[in-house]
Formats: structure tokens, sequence, C-alpha cells
């Protein structure tokens, strides 16, 4: 059976340039100074105005970690409790605000507009400049929507309210300069850009005050060169590799909006600013768990939501906070296209899109 894949979202597959480059470390035993040499390559791709970038087990690893250290370390100081996110963080960013509000921390969720974009009057409204932590996802996971970094950097600019980005999907798929986007930290993921899982990034502006425990101990020296290579091609490539995607998006779209079959695509997925490849799509007669498993019968994967809450029985908290019902969400799946995608395989998704839902 033919397979194609369409959940590059959730993860992709090693690219073979990143496979080779890999291969002559993992009989080495890693020195201090290739490490330093490969955070030193980072913090230039990313044109990273000062700081350090740590090395960890994924951008679940840095995005957790951060907080809580920056919670506990902006309360010691005197500067407040309160922590703004937005409404469609990622589950591990909640659970782990969930935590610190049990513990005293006063926790405000920024509502998004019906495009999936932060509603920056109502950030205005709720953020004081004893704001301890702001935590914004710059690239959603599930319908794309890129978030205004900029202008949040800018109204925290003369408060000492720290700016953490998670930036694990918008690593390969928009262009990342720290220097312009103006924050003190910012999570990433190897196995979002074709390089291994297991290995992430942590940077941090100012790191005198984090702690690295996560950090420390014998580095995975072949997955970090991998993730190293894999960063390289992806800047190296991201205007072709962006416009691939965002022509494939194109075409998936409508084809699957000739159907005529009352779908509604979610977001704002044909702005320049949104991911190349991440399309959500609300099918209005069958539930998205059973159009994966009819995907999945014709040898297409997708998914129904954010890979790291698969299984979950309640709707995307990321669906509803754009204005879907419970029942609704429910209804939704998020195609993702790749580098590795082709014409061919949206035509036959389109072609058995029709088959499945209108015989």
């Amino acid at each position: 059976m033919k397979r194609i894949y369409l959940d590059y979202a959730a993860t992709t597959p090693v690219k073979q340039e990143v496979v080779e480059a890999m291969l002559p470390y993992f009989q080495e035993v890693p020195e201090r100074s290739q490490i330093e040499k490969i955070e030193s390559h980072f913090l230039k791709v990313l044109n990273a105005p000062k700081g350090r970038v740590f090395f960890n087990g994924g951008g679940t690893t840095s995005d957790c970690d951060f907080i809580l250290q920056a919670a506990y370390f902006q309360r010691l100081r005197g500067y407040g409790q309160k922590i703004i996110a937005s409404t469609i963080e990622h589950a591990a960013i909640y659970k782990t605000l969930e935590r610190l509000a049990s513990e005293g921390f006063d926790v405000q969720l920024v509502p998004v507009k019906c495009n999936g974009v932060l509603d920056m009057a109502e950030f205005d409204a709720i953020y004081t400049p004893d704001t301890a932590l702001v935590t914004v996802m710059m690239m959603n996971n599930e319908i794309g929507t890129r978030q205004p970094i900029e202008q949040i950097s800018e109204r925290l600019m003369d408060h000492p309210t720290l700016f953490h980005v998670d930036a694990v999907q918008a690593l390969g798929s928009t262009k990342i300069d720290l220097g312009l986007l103006g924050v003190d930290a910012a999570s990433f993921s190897a196995h979002k850009i074709y390089a291994p899982k297991g290995i992430g990034a942590l940077y941090v502006k100012d790191p005198w005050w984090y702690d690295a425990i996560l950090s420390s101990g014998c580095i995975n020296l072949p997955y970090l060169i991998g993730f190293e290579k894999a960063l390289e091609l992806s800047t190296e490539r991201l205007a072709l590799s962006c416009k691939h995607r965002r022509a494939l998006k194109l075409k998936l779209i409508e084809g699957l909006e000739a159907l005529e079959i009352g779908l509604k695509v979610l977001g704002d997925p044909l702005s320049l600013d949104a991911h190349p490849g991440i399309l959500n799509v609300y099918f209005p007669m069958i539930d998205g768990d059973s159009l994966v498993i009819n995907y999945d019968f014709k040898g297409i994967a997708i998914s129904s939501g954010s890979a790291c809450s698969s299984g979950a029985l309640n709707a995307s908290h990321v669906i509803k906070a754009i204005g879907l019902s419970e029942k609704d969400a429910k209804k939704c799946v998020r195609f993702s296209i790749g580098d590795l995608t082709t014409e061919a395989d949206i035509e036959y998704v389109i072609e058995q899109t029709k088959v499945m839902l209108k015989g």
C-alpha cells in the first residue's frame, strides 16, 4: 500500500545528510571544546545578541525547566508572582503552570482571536509591570498561527518581566532572529527539523541565575551533531522549504474546498506569517479520530491534535480557544506538510478524501 506521511508537525524523519554527519561520532567521547563550538554555532545561526544555549532532552524539558526556574527566581527577588500565557499553549506548559498556580502563583491566560492570534488588547489589560514571567508559543503546533512576539517584547522592554518563547514548532519554518525577537529565553527541539528525537536546546539571554542541572552530565554527541547539521540545513534551505510547503498547502486547501462538503479551514493558513505546512480542518460530518483511522486505512498519516496529547478524550483546547464547541472541536484534523511531501501525495489525499466522504 502507498504510504503518505502528513504529520510533520508531530515529528520528522531524520534526513540522510543528518545521519551521515552523525555516524562518525558514535564511537567518540565528547570533549567540552566540541560542545562549546556547537553552542557558538547555534548562537550565531540564531543571531543571539548574547547568552548561552543549554542542550537537553527536548523541547518539553526546555519549556518546563525554564518556566519553573524563572518563576521561582522572580519570586525570590521580589518581582511578583503573576505569570501570563495564551490560551493555546502546549499541554506541557499548561501542566507546569497548573503546578505553579497550586504553589500560589497568579497564572493569567490571554485569549486569542478567532484566527488564533493573541489579542494584544486583552494582553495589555492583563499585563502589569510586576508580572514575573510571560510565556508564549511562537508558532502554534495545531493551527500554525504565528504570535506577535516582537510586539510583546516591546511591551516588556522597560520592565523586569522575563519573556520565554516556545519556538519548537517555529524552528525551520520561519526566520528566527533572537536579537530582533528580544526574548529572554527560547526553546527548541531537534526532531522537528529532520534530526533525532531526544535532543533539544534552551537559549537563555542572561544565564547567570539559571541552574542548568538538566543540561549536565554526558551529552549525546552524535545527536547533538545531528541537531547542528539539521539547523544548518534548515537555515540554508528555509526560503525554498517554506515556498514548497505553502504551495502544497494551498493545493490541499483548494482541493478539499472543491469537494463542497461544508468543511472549514481553521486559523489563518494563507497568511505569510503562518506556519507553511500546518493545516487544521473542520469536517462537519465525521469526528476527527474516525477520520484519522479512515485516512490510515488509505495509507495516509495525519492527526486529530497535538502529538503530545494524542489519546486524550477531551477536544483540543486550542480548537476550543478559537471559538469551536467541544462537539465541533472533535471533528477537526491536522494535516502537516513537510519537505518530502510531493504534489502527487496531495492529489492522492484529495482523491481519497472524496472517496471516503462523498462515495
